[in-house]
C-alpha cells in the first residue's frame, strides 16, 4: 500500500472507536477519555519498530 493510500490516524480511530462503542456500553463522560487514550496509543505504537 502506498503512502498516499494509508488511512490518517484520525479514520482509523474513528473506524476503530466506532466499532467498540457499536459493541460495548461506554458512558457518555468516558467517551472523550477512550478517545484520548486510543489516539495516544495509535501514536505510540507509530513509533515502535516491529520485527
Amino acid at each position: 500500500m502506498s503512502e498516499d493510500a494509508k488511512p490518517d490516524l484520525a479514520t482509523l480511530t474513528v473506524q476503530l472507536l466506532s466499532a467498540y462503542v457499536g459493541n460495548n456500553a461506554v458512558p457518555s463522560g468516558e467517551l472523550a477519555n477512550l478517545i484520548r487514550s486510543t489516539k495516544r496509543h495509535w501514536r505510540k505504537s507509530r513509533y515502535q519498530r516491529h520485527p
